[in-house]
């Protein structure tokens, strides 16, 4: 009996030694062999004496809007901020609701006529200022169409 239980103590004790080498070799490998993923959307640029961490804010997500004409806009509007600015990123997540709202509003009042004739960087500042009127804690310097299309 006293070797039954020496010889499930070794059991133990080796199936003890495995998994910590098992959790031993994975942190290893997440700590030191892993290479870093660093999304394509997160920038680091000096600025002075401090490190300014870029990120693209992509929360507004794809819209589907119509115009005056009937026209379907389907736009994905993002931008850059510092994601430092914790306040200020908080401040953007709260308003994805008044961005959608000024999106649809700004798209509803034209028609495709009038969309295909305005160049797109014309588009781009108009929602520009009316974004920046409802920020607080920061102001927005540039915003990007990942999607544009006009479907009738």
């Amino acid at each position: 009996m006293k070797k039954a239980l020496v010889l499930v103590y070794r059991i133990l004790l080796g199936i003890v030694i495995a998994m910590a080498l098992i959790f031993l070799s994975g942190t290893m490998w997440a700590l030191f062999l892993r290479q870093s993923r660093a999304a394509p959307a997160s920038l680091s640029r000096s600025t002075g004496s401090s490190v300014q961490e870029e990120r693209i804010f992509t929360g507004i997500g794809r819209q589907r809007l119509l115009c005056s004409d009937g026209t379907m806009v389907i736009l994905d509007v993002t931008f850059p901020y510092d994601s430092a600015d914790k306040a200020f990123s908080e401040e953007l997540s709260s308003r994805i609701p008044g961005f959608r709202g000024i999106t649809a509003e700004y798209f509803k009042g034209q028609s495709r006529s009038e969309l295909e004739e305005t160049p797109e960087d014309e588009l781009k500042a108009g929602l520009l200022v009316q974004y920046n009127k409802i920020l607080r804690l920061g102001k927005l310097e540039v915003l990007y169409f990942n999607d544009f299309m006009l479907i009738r």
